[in-house]
């Protein structure tokens, strides 16, 4: 039965144009704002986020809204219900798309807030869980709003019987809902925006823009109102069509107003200007070339020298065991024979030194700190002079990372790792004068040819772009006049100082330190420019992490993300304004600290940076001890700027594995790629407390594995044999072989006669013999103890380092490796410095005129405390990096290498014994810490186990790195590209040290893949000493097989290198249980 019509009502009333209006102009309005959104996003090039996304959706909802809306004015929305025909089918669609939209954008905004907004977990948390919230919300929505009647099609066929709830009252509740969901959201920013270090009108202008989401609160509440007003008046006493519409007009106003509003706080950049005769500088230069400056290209031993040949009684191969051939290839297990125990050797002379320990020994005493032994005279005209070094009281290393600063052009590279850092003086994109700073991702290094002769093959090389100037950090005064200086330059960090020209009182001050987070620097009253030649695609002025500091999102062109700290020296804000896609601008003569670094983790990275922006390490310091076979050792930065706050810093991969407990806590989950040593960890902590145990603290003299241990006892047959060949070896002319016009190949050479004479006395027990040999050996030592060799060594008061006079001389930097030059000085003293060990074991009254010769030698290339003013602070030896760096005073675009990581940890072992046989507990101790973290570096990153993680995969297969710069990795050599030039390189000398840094795991995968019988480059097709090096290095865990090599008949004596012996091979081979 029809109800009767209201008192003024009439069947001809029609409010259809009003609606279709309303919306229209809604929905247009909703739809441009989209487009400049999207037209926005097009011009700055910023990929479209999650946030984009989601107002897509929710526009493409809203409009299937307005759709619905049409046809239902058509089919009369817009009329009394007596007029109409059913249409409510059209609602039932409509009911789920509005909630659609209103999840759609109240999730856009809730995304915006995510990328706007880290500022912490808290904030975090409550975007997260309203965001969890209005998900849950919709999905309750649209299942009420499908399950509102029983059965289903009663919403829209009400000639059926059926039970449905009250549509009006589930408006009402939603809509109430909905205005409480955007009041909160609409409150979460303001505490933030509140916090900016901003002036008070510009934080309510912000503010103003986020709160221009309240006119969507004002369409809700106008539609509230409509809803409860039908509610009171009609609900129970008229359906009406006509009515109903007021509500459903505005519901369309409220989700396009949403759009409407969310265009709005969209995050603006700058303006940019593009160059049209310019393109983002992010690929870089390659070197593929080795630089070779003072690398002369021959190899590490005098090849003119040859064995003298031994003639073995027959009498003595009746113990050998006959063979025709030798076994190359191995198995998973050494020989059985090397199986064998023996009790722990102590040697004899100074027989317990190694025993005369405290509980705990300081590892950083001085060697010494007086003056230098009369005979090496001083000279202060070094071919290389100090080049805008400003004068400090300690001495200035030669060897450390920073050298670049200080050499030729002053332009090339400088790695703190994870990144790199360059003077661009006027070069680049953004042709500026500032320090540009650089980090390169995984997929951007270039790889050499491959060796398909090997296993997988393995590239050549791997090279990282050098010249990209990611984020370059000047000033608008700096240009041609720019004077470059360092300052405080110590073992870890050194100050690089730009000035607009010499003698200027405004400055930057770079404090550079190994592993820094950040990249900062001190602005002293300049107008700061923060340029890009990658070029800038947006940047974004966001929360601040505290009061005081200014911070920026920058996103480049090649889509990396970095991030911008200032800190004000008295509060005001930097005010960077893009003013070109090269540059942001400051405000003039502004002094503070500007900070960048590169963010490849998000939120939860910036969390990390946030955490320590204002505060930067300026210096650093090493310290440490050892107890027992533990040794401990303290990296610890002194810190600058907000020093309330903990520092951040990069730990490299063998950092981490030897962390303590307490150091472990503050690692994060954050990491960024280092050129050459694998990935970098942040760690948030002021120190590291790092641990090395298994010490080798009774290593000695004698042939050692981690597994037997010293063994000093052989079999009387094979002593019988090692005798005859003891015997002839001893008898050389010493001084032919030593009087050489190189610190290298003679040192070599002495070491050499040193384990032949340290063989024959202690493991063949033949005194009379090894001192026949220690005579000769102590006279040609006695040449270089008195400097009388031919090129003698002098006190370079420049550089403070005790060099060869040779380059002077010549004129040649390359003349005896770059010696003059500080290249090498490791290998080079580390053979005289092992060698007076040997004589001074056996002969101590020898020590009295020879200790402070020696000492000087250690001095130079290790002094291990700042006290010794004489000579700077561990020349080769990089605490941080965990071995040393071989290159010297030559510039490099590549920066520091290192070629022998084996005689690197030689000299660690000539230190420890030297240690040992003066009493010096505290060099004892250092040398045995040094060789423990070098065993772990080396196998983290020069030598290349299937497992190895650190260097790329598709390089590992060359099984040893070859020449390890600061920026590449080449699989070669610097005097020859054979395998056995390059692998071979890291195995001499053979020492006790051998088989405690090149693991039996090691030696069996390099031998199978390059010198077994099947490899591509068998042993029996290595010519020279490579063949005797190989054997020797083979014997560490196949004793049996280098026994066999080196006793067999008709041994050919042109397989004996100049810097090692026939006997000490088979002494070695014979006490791990070859023979």
């Amino acid at each position: 039965m029809a109800t009767a019509l209201p008192a003024g009502v009439t069947l001809e009333d029609n409010r259809g144009p009003k609606i279709i209006r309303a919306v229209s102009v809604v929905a247009v309005l909703a739809t441009l704002a989209l487009v400049a959104r999207l037209a926005a996003r097009r011009l700055k090039k910023p990929r479209l986020g999650s946030s984009d996304y989601a107002v897509i959706l929710g526009w493409l909802m809203a409009w299937g809204f307005n759709i619905v809306m049409y046809i239902s004015v058509r089919v009369g929305l817009d009329r009394h219900v007596e007029v109409l025909s059913t249409r409510k089918n059209l609602f039932f669609a409509g009911e789920i798309i509005y909630i659609i939209t209103l999840v759609a954008v109240k999730t856009s905004i809730l995304l915006l807030y995510q990328s706007i907004f880290y500022v912490g977990r808290a904030f975090a948390i409550a975007v997260n869980m309203t965001s969890a919230f209005v998900v849950a919300w919709g999905l309750a929505l649209i299942l009420v709003s499908i399950f509102a009647c029983k059965p289903i099609h009663a919403d829209w066929d009400i000639t059926i019987p059926s039970t449905c709830i009250n549509s009006n009252l589930f408006c009402i509740s939603t809509t109430t809902a909905n205005i409480g969901m955007d009041v909160f959201m609409l409150s979460l920013p303001v505490r933030v925006v509140w916090q900016l270090q901003m002036p008070l009108r510009q934080k309510f202008l912000v503010l103003g823009l986020f709160l221009l989401g309240g006119f969507v609160c004002i369409s809700s509440g106008i539609r509230l109102y409509m809803l409860l007003s039908i509610n009171k008046v009609h609900a129970a006493t008229y359906p009406t069509g006509y009515e109903t519409p007021h509500g459903a007009r505005h519901a369309t106003n409220e989700s396009t107003t949403a759009i409407l509003t969310i265009r709005a706080v969209t995050t603006q950049s700058p303006p940019t200007t593009v160059a049209p005769d310019k393109v983002p500088g992010t690929v870089g230069i390659i070197n593929t070339g080795l630089e070779t400056e003072g690398r002369p290209s021959i190899q590490p031993f005098p090849t003119a020298f040859v064995a003298p040949p031994i003639l073995l009684t027959s009498s003595s191969f009746s113990y050998i065991s006959s063979f025709t051939s030798i076994s190359h290839t191995l198995s998973a297990t050494p020989s059985k024979d090397f199986n064998g125990t023996m009790a722990h050797w102590l040697p004899t002379g100074h027989r317990h030194a190694h025993l005369r320990k405290r509980d705990t020994t300081d590892c950083f005493q001085p060697v010494a700190t007086g003056s230098l032994p009369r005979q090496i005279t001083s000279r202060g005209d070094h071919p290389v002079p100090r080049l805008g070094i400003t004068p400090q009281n300690n001495p200035v290393s030669t060897n450390k990372f920073y050298a670049n600063l200080l050499l030729g052009s002053q332009s090339q590279g400088v790695w703190t790792h994870p990144y790199s850092v360059a003077w661009s003086k006027g070069s680049g994109n953004a042709g500026s004068w500032g320090i540009s700073v650089s980090h390169i991702d995984a997929n951007q290094r270039a790889d050499g040819p491959q060796n398909s002769a090997l296993p997988g093959a393995p590239i050549q090389y791997f090279i990282n772009p050098v010249g990209i100037q990611s984020i370059i950090l000047s000033a608008i005064e700096l240009g041609p006049p720019t004077a470059l200086t360092t300052s405080n330059l110590g073992a870890f960090s050194v100050n690089a100082v730009l000035s607009p020209q010499p003698g200027s009182s405004s400055s930057i001050t770079f404090p550079l330190v190994q592993g820094m987070s950040c990249v900062t620097a001190i602005y002293n009253n300049l107008m700061p420019a923060v340029q890009s030649s990658v070029f800038f695609r947006i940047v974004v002025q966001v929360a601040t992490p505290r009061a005081g500091v200014f911070k920026y999102r920058i996103t480049l062109e090649d889509s990396k993300e970095w991030l911008l700290y200032a800190t004000p020296n008295n509060g005001q804000d930097p005010r960077l304004q893009l003013v070109s896609n090269t540059q942001l601008q400051g405000l003039r003569e502004w002094s503070g600290i500007i900070q960048v670094a590169k963010n490849p983790a998000g939120s939860g990275g910036e969390a990390i940076y946030d955490g320590s922006a204002g505060v930067y390490p300026s210096t650093a310091t090493v310290n440490g001890s050892v107890s027992g076979t533990t040794g401990t050792y303290q990296l610890q930065w002194t810190k600058s700027g907000l020093t309330n706050l903990p520092l951040t810093m990069y730990a490299l991969p063998h950092h981490i594995q030897s962390f303590d407990g307490t150091t472990g806590q503050g690692k994060t989950s954050m990491q960024l790629q280092t050129t050459t040593k694998g990935m970098a960890t942040a760690v948030i902590r002021d120190s590291w407390t790092l641990v090395e145990q298994n010490l080798p603290t009774d290593m000695g003299f004698a042939p050692w594995t981690p597994s037997t241990r010293s063994r000093s006892a052989l079999s009387s047959a094979s002593a019988q044999i090692i005798k005859q060949v003891a015997r002839s070896e001893i008898n050389q002319d010493y001084n032919n072989q030593t009087n050489l016009d190189s610190m290298y190949f003679s040192g070599k050479a002495l070491a050499k006669f040193a384990m032949i004479i340290y063989t024959t006395h202690d493991l063949l027990h033949e005194p009379d013999l090894a001192l026949q040999g220690l005579n000769e050996l102590k006279g040609a030592f006695a040449r270089f103890a008195t400097n009388q060799q031919i090129y003698p060594l002098v006190y370079d008061t420049v550089w403070n380092g005790v060099v060869s006079v040779g380059s002077y001389i010549t004129g040649d930097p390359g003349l005896d490796f770059g010696n003059t030059y500080y290249n090498d000085h490791h290998f080079h003293y580390g053979y005289f410095i092992y060698t007076a060990a040997v004589i001074a074991y056996l002969e101590p009254n020898w020590l009295g005129l020879n200790k402070d010769w020696v000492n000087t030698l250690v001095r130079d290339a290790a002094n291990p405390s700042l006290q010794d003013n004489m000579f700077p602070f561990s020349r080769m030896m990089d605490w941080y990096h965990g071995h040393s760096f071989a290159k010297g005073l030559f510039e490099s675009a590549d920066s520091k290498d290192e070629e022998s990581s084996s005689e690197d940890a030689f000299f660690s072992y000539a230190i420890k014994m030297w240690g040992q046989v003066i009493g010096d507990d505290s060099m004892e101790a250092r040398g045995n810490l040094m060789l423990a973290i070098q065993a772990r570096t080396l196998i983290n990153y020069f030598l290349l186990q299937s497992d190895n993680v650190n260097q790329p995969a598709n390089f590992i297969g060359n099984k040893v790195t070859g020449i390890l710069f600061e920026n590449k990795i080449d699989h070669t050599t610097y005097f020859g590209a054979n395998p056995e030039y390059i692998q071979g390189i890291h195995m001499l000398p053979l020492s006790p040290a051998t088989p405690f840094t090149r693991p039996a795991s090691f030696i069996l995968e390099e031998w199978n893949t390059y010198f077994n019988t099947t490899s591509p480059y068998p042993v029996s097709t290595i010519a020279g000493g490579w063949r005797g090096i190989l054997y020797g290095n083979l014997g560490c865990i196949d004793p049996g097989a280098a026994w066999r090599f080196f006793s067999q008949e008709g041994f050919d004596g042109s397989w004996i290198d100049g810097g090692a012996s026939r006997t000490w091979y088979l002494a070695f081979a014979a006490a791990l249980g070859g023979a």
